[in-house]
């Protein structure tokens, strides 16, 4: 294995733990919004530098155009519609769609 494919493999690994952290940051309700803000604008610029896609689970509640967290009641209108989850950005006006699964509701 050459140096710059272990180099590589160092960096994803930290990358990831990187993200496993924010992510438990933004999901934490007792932070402050500023602190929460800032680990979503930290989670989309880790997953971008690393070339690396965000866990479903957090990428969805993320606004795509302002990276601000959409988190239900505080940044995000949750609507439910036809089959869909329509969640609407408080800051922006983004708005998302997301299909609802058998057994989701």
């Amino acid at each position: 294995m050459s140096r710059r494919s272990r180099n590589r493999r160092i960096r994803d690994e930290r990358a990831q733990k990187a993200v496993d952290e924010l992510s438990t940051i933004l999901l934490n309700h007792d932070l402050s919004d500023r602190v929460r803000i800032t680990a979503a604008r930290d989670l989309v610029r880790t997953a971008r530098r690393h070339n690396s896609r965000l866990p479903d689970s957090i990428r969805h509640w993320i606004c795509r155009s302002c990276h601000n967290p959409m988190l239900p009641g505080a940044g995000a209108r949750i609507r439910i519609r036809c089959g869909f989850r329509i969640t609407t950005c408080t800051i922006c006006g983004q708005i998302r769609r997301f299909p609802i699964k058998e057994g989701e509701e």
